[in-house]
């Protein structure tokens, strides 16, 4: 039985007030009932947390390399997302345990005197956590609907992974973490900034394996089906099925390898359908594709990546961490942003990285590859950039016809139609 079937058998997460509760002597009814249901709401919603992070910790341990290979439900990214959620629930537990030590601490006059109630345990709660945990939730239980196209009220969110899920992992992993900026930059708009600050943290974490997968495409660039054996670590052997472009399996050789080997993964619709696609993706993915096509054919060619040992020589190998990236856009500017900013500071960092090799490919297609030779002469035919260049090309065209006609052999019909077609375009060209 699957880690989720059996928390699906466990009590409900919900919790309620008892009814036959203590009563305490300074609050009415109403006002107890209403403080404890604030308590309990909190207590459930931090219960679903956890059993979703359960269930998808569970999962991950029991992938073995024949899962590995199959269709994920869990994504890398999913698996990121869980622990930094478990991180905010620790950061609860902590907060809770340092209340319940004053407490005791004061209780036994070992600390200062300490005044305890209900309102302002509800209100130390609201004040260090704020919104983070329902928003959490909410973005997990927005994410199963989409991805599993239920709307069973029934459904839990840590069920996500025994649903049938419609979307590519790509899909899935673009989804949840663009659902999740949206809730941290709703949260910012809101006024909420403690809420904002750790949704950005859980983003940040559950970001890191894409961003990973973007660091080593940059390094490695493209694998190809005919590349030769190198060293073990200095290529990029498969692309994993979470990671923004995708490989289309054409060979080196292939007339369309260039255009159509690797490209970017396509939005689904459904995912999107009521919010943008990913902002971030759409301003750097393709300057990542161009700029690892850059790098995998230069290791292909055997050059260099950089054409002078200079300190952005240190790209390839200082790629930072998503989270040290976040830092240097201080975290107190960032949740005051809206997420088209955060979009714009990622892709000036990685424009500049992205560069590099492409300026080097191009150097190399310049200096070594006599490009501007080529181009010169297509310039000279096609644009008439001296004025022979047509006249020289129907001479020489019509010279090879003639000297056909000379030779006395059997033609065609295409060879008919040529000169038709030569004696009807060019007519009025003078022949020497």
């Amino acid at each position: 039985m699957s880690c989720c079937s059996s928390c699906h058998l466990l009590a409900q997460a919900t919790s309620q007030p008892t009814p036959d509760a203590p009563r305490i002597i300074h609050l009415t009814e109403g006002s107890q009932l209403s403080t404890t249901k604030s308590f309990a709401q909190t207590s459930s919603t931090v219960e679903h947390l956890r059993r979703f992070v359960t269930c998808v910790s569970g999962r991950t341990a029991k992938l073995n390399s024949r899962v590995a290979v199959d269709f994920r439900r869990s994504t890398r990214t999913v698996e990121a997302f869980s622990e930094a959620v478990e991180i905010q629930i620790g950061l609860f537990n902590s907060w809770c345990a340092s209340r319940e030590r004053d407490i005791i601490l004061s209780l036994i006059g070992n600390g200062p005197p300490l005044t305890v109630s209900f309102l302002k345990l509800e209100k130390g709660v609201r004040d260090s956590f704020s919104q983070v945990f329902d928003d959490l939730l909410d973005v997990l239980r927005k994410v199963m609907r989409k991805a599993s196209g239920t709307q069973d009220k029934n459904m839990e969110v840590w069920m996500l992974l025994d649903l049938p899920i419609r979307f590519s992992p790509f899909t899935m992993s673009t989804l949840l973490l663009d659902t999740l900026l949206t809730a941290a930059d709703s949260s910012s708009s809101n006024g909420e900034m403690e809420t904002s600050k750790a949704l950005m943290q859980v983003f940040a974490a559950s970001a890191e394996p894409i961003w990973t997968m973007t660091g080593l495409w940059l390094k490695h660039g493209m694998p190809t089906q005919d590349q030769a054996p190198v060293h073990e670590g200095d290529s990029l052997t498969a692309l994993d099925d979470e990671f923004f472009i995708q490989d289309n399996g054409l060979s080196i050789l292939d007339y369309d390898f260039w255009t159509d080997g690797f490209t970017v993964c396509a939005a689904n619709p459904e995912a999107h359908a009521s919010e943008p696609a990913s902002v971030l993706l759409d301003l750097m993915a393709n300057h990542v594709l161009r700029a690892g096509k850059a790098v995998g054919l230069l290791r292909i060619l055997d050059l260099s990546l950089i054409n002078d040992p200079t300190p952005e020589s240190t790209w390839i190998t200082d790629w930072p961490t998503f989270t040290a990236l976040l830092h240097e856009h201080h975290a107190a500017a960032l949740v005051e942003t809206s997420k088209e900013h955060l979009a714009r500071f990622v892709h000036d960092i990685v424009l500049p990285r992205c560069q590099i090799p492409q300026k080097r490919l191009a150097q190399v297609a310049l200096n070594e590859c006599d490009l501007w030779l080529h181009l010169t002469a297509i310039e000279e035919l096609y644009l008439m950039r001296k004025g022979d260049a047509i006249s020289y090309f129907s001479d020489t065209l019509f010279a090879k016809v003639c000297q056909s006609f000379a030779s006395g052999h059997r033609h065609t019909d295409t060879d008919t139609q040529l000169s038709r077609w030569i004696q009807g375009n060019f007519g009025a060209i003078s022949i020497s």
